[in-house]
Parts: C-alpha cells; structure tokens; sequence
C-alpha cells in the first residue's frame, strides 16, 4: 500500500485470460470529505442522462507504461470543447470506498476526448491512479445533481482541473494493449 497524506490507495487485482479485475480501496485519514472522480461517462444517453459507467477508465500510455485512471482529464490544448466532468463519490473523514473494475484486455487508449483504435499489440507494465479533491480546495465549485443512467449522480462544476490531487499506484504487473 502507498502511503499519501490524506487519504490511502490500496488495491488488489486479478489478470485471468482476456480480464484484468482491479479492486481498490480508498481511505480518507483527513479530516474532512473527500470527493473522488469515480464515476466516469462518454456522453449523453438520449432521455437517460450520462452514460456512467462504473466500468468507465481512462487509459493512458506514458513513460513506457499503461495508466488506468478514475480522474478528470483536463480538455486538451486545442481543443474546443467542453470539460468532461465526472461525477463524484464522497468519502467522510475516517471513511472507507471500495470499488471492483472489469476490464476487457487488451487494454486500448482512452480519455474522453480521444480514444483512438489500437491495432499493434503489446504488453506494459499497468499503474492506478484515481483522481480527488477536498471541497475547499475549489471553492467555486458547486455541486450539482445530474441524472445519470444508473440514477442521479453528482458533479462539481466549475472545476479547475489544477485543483485535482491524484493517488497512484504501481507500476504493478504486464498487462496486454492495443495501440496506434
């Protein structure tokens, strides 16, 4: 487990023919709510709301390696677009969140704003991250309910993509991709 101030990432993961089961577990040792960008969405679903997904993950290649994330991804430069706000998962101080991902492998790129087609296959070595914040650390920030197709969810917009603070874990084991 790595130790960060605030909270702790933990995970346990599972690599079983083409799935890759991650389940971790984030505890808040602050001593005030913690908000994490857990529940990513790819859009609108037509009279349903977001298209949440608990399943949802950014994939990123950097430095050699593959990064699964529960984060916001700040809309890249260039890019005219709208940010694409995840909705929140609140965790009181002394509290505990657990979650179980199911990915399909081979992993394949993805943010919301990108999400290229993969053909060359290739394995890496896979880190964690999942992205938070404290309130306070984006006073502006109001949150608001949102419908989603799993039921409401919450958001916090405006948000400053700097005021996200991320938990990392890794790099853990090789793991199957498929890139550009």
């Amino acid at each position: 487990m790595q130790r960060v101030t605030g909270p702790d990432l933990s995970m346990n993961f599972r690599i079983a023919g083409d799935a890759l089961t991650l389940t971790y577990t984030v505890e808040n040792r602050a001593a005030r709510d913690l908000y994490l960008f857990n529940r990513l969405h790819d859009g609108l679903a037509p009279g349903k709301g977001l298209r949440v997904d608990i399943d949802r993950v950014v994939i990123e290649i950097r430095e050699q390696q593959v990064v699964i994330g529960k984060k916001l991804v700040p809309v890249p430069d260039g890019l005219r677009a709208e940010a694409n706000l995840p909705c929140v998962t609140a965790v009181a101080p002394a509290g505990r969140f657990t979650e179980t991902v199911y990915l399909k492998l081979p992993l394949e790129p993805w943010t919301p704003y990108a999400h290229p087609r993969g053909v060359h296959p290739r394995n890496r070595l896979f880190s964690f991250e999942i992205g938070y914040f404290f309130a306070r650390d984006n006073p502006r920030a109001k949150a608001t309910t949102v419908e989603t197709r799993a039921g409401p969810g919450v958001q916090f917009a405006p948000f400053d993509a700097s005021g996200q603070r991320l938990l990392t874990i890794g790099p853990l084991d090789s793991v199957a991709t498929l890139e550009e």
